[in-house]
């Protein structure tokens, strides 16, 4: 069976593989870079202030005044007479205003000479300045935009070929977990070993620096992890010691039987969900391992496709890019209790 992705702590069948968390994690994607710094915006010179054009001068009315002069004047004398006095200075008040309008009228052309040959000259003189002054800060504020917006482009440029840069380095397997820090065995083991732990362990002791470019060492099948607080330590039934470029991974490879014999009885071993196994395998990832779990029956029939699982797991692993085809033995139903004694030994 060849295939391109294969589930990790997919339970249910043979072959399954537990991971780390660390490695879990690393196998989501290159760590995401921090957003890059905001860039200040650009400061701006104050606008320049347009010019306020000056009021022109207007001619009142000469006859209109007069007239309202002459009423104003007339009832302010009735008032005396009659002795309204506050009607009388509020006559007297209107007759001041009419009186000043009336000067004005009469100063017009001065008004207007000093209007056109002082006032209008000055102010289209500032008018000009103010446009000139104008296109030179609309020219320095669009020199100022323009230098942001590529230095906005430049940045984000920069951060874009990093991120690309860190993924490459992902893909390639050039980037690990640097916490990543895999618990050796520790312990003598006096546990017994499978029916195919040896053979298989020889096979693959051959196999594996054959077909891949990976540093595998076969490590010590006599000794155990230590679990606190117990006196016998946990002991894979095949341990490997795999490094590529620096980088160390610990793998236990499990060969489950799915009985053994007692007396004239067959007892159920490593059925789905058994919280023994699952709590063993869980130790193991705790302590950064990776475990990989095949039947015996798929050690035995298809032992070579087992290898080249074991070194598809290591390909994802160390080269989370590798495009390599994984080739997996044919998928082997987990058993519970009852369906456990009739699977067949060998």
């Amino acid at each position: 069976m060849v295939s391109r992705n294969f589930n990790f702590h997919q339970r249910e069948h043979y072959p399954y593989v537990v991971l780390p968390r660390l490695i879990e994690q690393h196998l989501q994607g290159p760590h995401k870079l921090p957003d890059p710094a905001l860039i200040p915006k650009p400061w701006f010179p104050n606008r320049p202030t347009e010019p306020v054009r000056p009021s022109e001068p207007h001619r009142g009315s000469l006859p209109v005044l007069l007239i309202g002069t002459g009423l104003i004047i007339g009832l302010t004398f009735l008032a005396l007479k009659a002795g309204a006095v506050l009607y009388a200075l509020f006559g007297m008040a209107v007759l001041l205003g009419l009186g000043w309008s009336l000067i004005n009228t009469f100063r017009y052309p001065a008004r207007r000479r000093y209007y056109e040959r002082v006032l209008l000259p000055q102010y289209q003189q500032e008018q000009q300045q103010y446009l000139e002054q104008l296109d030179e800060w609309e020219r320095e504020c669009s020199v100022k935009v323009l230098e942001y917006e590529q230095l906005v482009k430049q940045k984000e440029s920069e951060h874009q070929r990093m991120v690309e840069q860190v993924r490459r380095q992902w893909e390639m397997g050039e980037t690990w977990p640097s916490d990543l820090h895999p618990a050796y065995l520790n312990t003598p083991s006096e546990a017994r070993a499978g029916r195919q732990d040896g053979r298989f362990r020889l096979f693959l002791s051959r196999f594996l620096p054959e077909h891949t470019d990976f540093e595998v060492k076969v490590l010590d099948c006599r000794l155990g992890l230590l679990r606190p607080g117990f006196l016998h330590p946990y002991t894979p039934d095949i341990a490997l010691q795999v490094s590529k470029a620096n980088h160390t991974l610990l793998v236990d490879i499990e060969i489950d039987e799915p009985w053994y014999q007692q007396g004239s009885e067959r007892v159920p071993i490593h059925c789905l969900w058994n919280s023994r196994q699952m709590e063993r395998d869980e130790f193991f990832r705790a302590n950064d391992w990776v475990v990989i779990r095949f039947s015996e029956k798929q050690v035995v029939l298809q032992s070579e496709q087992c290898a080249w699982f074991i070194v598809g797991v290591l390909q994802t692993v160390f080269v989370p890019g590798s495009t390599q085809n994984i080739v997996s033995p044919s998928v082997h139903r987990r058993w519970d209790e009852d369906e456990a004694v009739c699977e067949p030994r060998y």
